[in-house]
């Protein structure tokens, strides 16, 4: 567990010296869990006459844990109900194609994640979008990428030559390992 491992990492101890002895306090603790960034901490020493002494040092935390991003089916507006994928694996595993795109990140919030969709066989990406987001995923060989909008629940119909591959980007930069949203390709 990251918070386990940054707690333990963060057990840090401030020395004093007094002739009639002194005790040392910490404006956050050690051992607590730090945020994202950098944080300062202020160690007081004090004595039995209550003279202090202060110190202040930073703690830098980075995130370099990559997001995870899910392709969840989800129900064709028209039918509400998501269809069992055939028997034939070339069905997909959602032969609708309707997805909600869901990231979840170990640092950020749903809402300071980027996701995008990519396509297996050319260069283009779609995206941004949100956790959450659902979307119409086409698998067209011949037809040029694209993406339109669309209004209500669904918020893109993207089309694609290849297979879509759903990518997370979290506020550090850190990109998730792709995860497939696989639809049949469209019939000839």
């Amino acid at each position: 567990d990251l918070r386990a491992a940054l707690a333990d990492a963060l057990r840090y101890t401030a020395t004093a010296t007094d002739n009639c002895g002194a005790t040392v306090t910490y404006s956050i603790a050690p051992g607590s869990v730090f945020p994202k960034g950098t944080t300062s901490v202020t160690a007081t020493a004090t004595d039995a006459a209550g003279l202090t002494a202060t110190c202040t040092f930073t703690v830098t935390v980075n995130d370099t844990q990559a997001p995870v991003g899910t392709c969840v089916p989800t129900t064709n507006p028209s039918g509400n109900n998501v269809p069992n994928a055939g028997n034939n694996p070339k069905s997909g595993q959602n032969p609708d194609g309707f997805y909600q795109l869901l990231g979840t990140d170990n640092c950020d919030a749903p809402g300071a994640l980027a996701l995008y969709v990519k396509d297996s066989a050319s260069n283009y990406v779609a995206g941004p979008f949100k956790s959450g987001d659902k979307v119409k995923i086409t698998q067209a060989p011949g037809v040029t990428p694209n993406t339109k909008s669309m209004a209500g629940v669904i918020v893109a119909h993207i089309q694609l030559k290849g297979d879509a591959l759903l990518v997370v980007t979290d506020a550090s930069g850190n990109t998730s390992v792709a995860a497939s949203c696989l639809v049949p390709p469209a019939p000839k």
